[in-house]
């Protein structure tokens, strides 16, 4: 059952954090660990992004995979690196038998983040951790963010990871630095995640199998519970190269990166727990006006304000001329369109107008097998 019980209870305690927070009495530790590999300039980068926008002493964690030893060298024996950083290097990178050619790196990847989890939850003994990999740059308010959500990923069991990054987060959608959403999809791309969940899927980790965050999105892993993600995003990428060959490059260059601090540790978000989200989502949706014509609405000819639209989608096809059309990811993963809540794509549009792509019945499960066979269409 997801719908949370005991509320009260649980926002009298957020509340009580909330407090603590705004009155600086109060804020979270929680590491951020930086995953990289062999490109020693791209971490480079990130690492002096991270010093500008972090208080200084913030736990950075960085974790080599391999043995690349200007990498190693820059993290351990350059003072500028090693005095604000703690490096730990995996050298253990056995893959399954069989497996070649552009699949290793995948399985190479899901050893790398197991290797970094293990040590930041059960050795180093962290509560929670913040992942970013060494190609991305953060937001003015990247922290802020994550400790003003960290109560409601702590008390809220129906969300199992916050996230810094909207695949949907293009200028066009993305109005308001304030708004939050949760979403079926787990987004990664600078995440967090507690030592409760890292405990829940440690010992079935897919070492064997690779692509970790494609089996993080399966129903096994989620188990019905949501991300929260910001509209206009914490994170961004500027890898061109790396271990997807600079898949959807171009697209993510184009997506939107926060610019301005957000306090939201001052700002109340238990709009976020499940109940309150879930029921002011569904009555938004029902309330909204039908169109037809969805490209009217994004090009606002009609010179509305303030007003909610919906346009239905009827099959996988259909969303991905749809998103083709937009301009966004067209993709699902094990039956969840990104960004998606309940099959819902939110759009946040000039003069405050909201788009929803949707699908007939907002509850429809895209995982049943006759969804499954839409698939194949």
């Amino acid at each position: 059952d997801l719908v949370l019980s005991n509320q009260s209870t649980i926002f009298n305690k957020y509340n009580l954090i909330k407090n603590l927070q705004t009155t600086n009495l109060f804020k979270p530790l929680i590491p951020i660990a930086v995953l990289t590999f062999n490109r020693e300039q791209f971490l480079k980068r990130t690492l002096d992004h991270l010093f500008k926008i972090l208080p200084f002493g913030h736990p950075i964690i960085v974790s080599q995979d391999g043995t690349e030893e200007k990498v190693w060298q820059l993290i351990t024996q350059n003072p500028n690196y090693s005095n604000r950083i703690f490096a730990i290097r995996n050298t253990e990178r056995q893959i399954p038998q069989g497996v070649q050619g552009n699949l290793v790196v995948y399985y190479h990847i899901a050893r790398h983040y197991y290797f970094a989890l293990s040590n930041i939850f059960d050795k180093f003994g962290f509560d929670q951790v913040i992942l970013i990999e060494d190609d991305m740059e953060i937001a003015p308010d990247f922290l802020e963010y994550f400790q003003a959500t960290l109560p409601i990923l702590e008390l809220d069991k129906t969300i199992w990871c916050v996230s810094a990054w909207n695949d949907q987060g293009l200028p066009q959608y993305s109005q308001d630095s304030k708004i939050l959403r949760r979403s079926n999809f787990f987004p990664g791309l600078g995440w967090m995640l507690q030592k409760s969940l890292w405990n829940e899927l440690k010992s079935k980790w897919p070492l064997a199998t690779g692509f970790w965050d494609d089996w993080m999105r399966e129903p096994e892993q989620r188990k019905g519970r949501d991300c929260i993600y910001p509209e206009i995003a914490r994170s961004h990428t500027f890898g061109s190269i790396g271990a997807s060959n600079g898949q959807f490059y171009d697209y993510l260059q184009k997506l939107r990166l926060n610019t301005e601090f957000v306090k939201f540790s001052s700002i109340d978000l238990s709009y976020l727990f499940h109940d309150n989200y879930h029921n002011n989502f569904i009555s938004r949706l029902a309330k909204a006006i039908v169109v037809n014509d969805y490209h009217a609405i994004v090009t606002n000819r009609e010179q509305t304000r303030n007003q909610d639209y919906k346009y239905y989608y009827n099959s996988i096809q259909n969303f991905a001329d749809i998103s083709k059309s937009l301009g966004i990811m067209t993709d699902f993963k094990a039956g969840i369109p990104r960004t998606g809540y309940d099959g819902v794509i939110t759009l946040h549009l000039e003069n405050n107008n909201t788009l929803f792509i949707s699908p007939h019945s907002p509850q429809q499960n895209f995982n049943d097998p006759n969804y499954r066979k839409l698939l194949k269409k």
